[in-house]
């Protein structure tokens, strides 16, 4: 699965997939790897994290002020966001810049959708779909970023109440298309007996693993028997089978 570096200016978010990486320290060197490589390339500056964590580093020059490398993106692999000024000359110039630097490791653009079917293959939710006003952190099946001991907070006791009645009603699982056909997000899910049981949150082939995939939000019953569903895709009715998220797992070195 393909690294991304995405420009984050004035509400737009340009994509860049480049070859695997690790980013292990800051500054950026010429030395490190394709995207650092680039990076510095384009940004030839002393870059100061942010915090001991690898989210993100600060960069200063004269030539780039008040710009911001982050990995805060969510792309399934190894990726970096640069937050610059929102003005129309600064976003052109490092564009520019990261596609020149970034040449000889293959650097390529590619936009928004690419990076969402990339996101949907790694199984990470996104609001609006996955994660909204009407769904909640336990529904989204995200409670390894739920802590309810550790103080209070905006939903708490809302989220402690849905636990103390036993768990979420509903739920989001994870599906691969059994017959031609691809689901969309707001695609009816039907139970085999033809019974609508749920609605599709996001669906798309997915490149890396050629095959068509999706989540769903369906019953909590539903999604512990693991059974099949069918997804209404327009005219046709598609079968599905129920997978485990994340689609895809990077492998580990």
């Amino acid at each position: 699965m393909p690294s991304t570096i995405n420009v984050v200016s004035a509400g737009a978010d340009i994509s860049s997939p480049v070859s695997r990486l690790t980013p292990r320290r800051a500054p950026p060197t010429r030395s490190s790897n394709p995207v650092m490589s680039a990076l510095a390339a384009a940004t030839p500056v002393t870059a100061k994290r942010r915090s001991t964590h690898r989210a993100a580093i600060t960069v200063r020059s004269s030539a780039w002020p008040n710009v911001m490398i982050a990995r805060t993106g969510y792309s399934g692999g190894d990726g970096f966001e640069v937050y610059i000024p929102s003005d129309e000359p600064t976003t052109v110039k490092m564009w520019n810049a990261l596609l020149e630097a970034g040449a000889e490791f293959g650097i390529r653009p590619c936009g928004l959708g690419a990076r969402n079917t990339l996101r949907l293959e790694a199984g990470m939710s996104l609001y609006g779909h996955e994660i909204s006003d009407e769904i909640n952190v336990l529904e989204a099946g995200l409670t390894h970023w739920l802590k309810l001991d550790k103080g209070d907070f905006i939903g708490r006791e809302a989220l402690a109440a849905v636990q103390a009645a036993g768990g979420p009603k509903r739920k989001i699982i994870g599906l691969e298309m059994i017959e031609r056909g691809i689901a969309r997000d707001g695609y009816s899910v039907f139970d085999l007996d033809g019974k609508a049981i749920g609605t599709v949150t996001s669906g798309s082939p997915a490149p890396f693993l050629k095959t068509n995939i999706a989540t769903a939000l369906v019953p909590a019953s539903v999604a512990a028997s693991g059974t099949d569903v069918v997804v209404q895709c327009r005219a046709n009715s598609v079968r599905a089978k129920q997978v485990p998220i994340p689609f895809y797992k990077r492998p580990k070195k």
